[in-house]
């Protein structure tokens, strides 16, 4: 099967993992759905569907790149590597600093309570991840 011309962008919690995809033209991050965190082995498959689904051909993965020595960049390389295996697809990483926190200072300006924003934080962090690729992709004029 062909894969499509979309990106996804993962956003990887340690509870929750946000996703975000691409329109078709490359140039619009939407943010897509956030999975309750269940282990790599029961993750990768449901992220799969959504590769499938939205005809993606790029997975770009936030990762802390202040400390690429952390548990969450070492989770992030790991899952990464795992996904690679078990579909082979484009995977590249961006630093995610800071896009949680933006998420989350959008809902606290809109005057939602952290509760009820939790599940949204993380799809808008990963539509975070995506604009700042999507962003350096057309940087590098490509």
């Amino acid at each position: 099967m062909e894969k499509g011309n979309r990106i996804m962008a993962v956003d990887l919690g340690t509870k929750r993992i946000g996703l975000a995809v691409s329109d078709p033209t490359l140039t619009i991050a939407q943010p897509l759905t956030v999975l309750k965190r269940e282990g790599n082995k029961k993750d990768i498959p449901k992220i799969i569907q959504f590769i499938q689904s939205y005809d993606v051909n790029t997975i770009v993965i936030g990762i802390p790149s202040s400390d690429r020595d952390s548990f969450m960049a070492k989770s992030a390389e790991r899952f990464a590597g795992q996904l690679k295996e078990a579909y082979n697809i484009t995977i590249d990483f961006i630093d995610e600093s800071m896009t949680s926190i933006e998420s989350e200072e959008i809902f606290r300006m809109a005057g939602i309570r952290e509760k009820k924003s939790r599940q949204m934080v993380d799809k808008i962090a990963a539509a975070k991840i995506l604009e700042s690729y999507l962003r350096q992709r057309e940087l590098k004029g490509k």
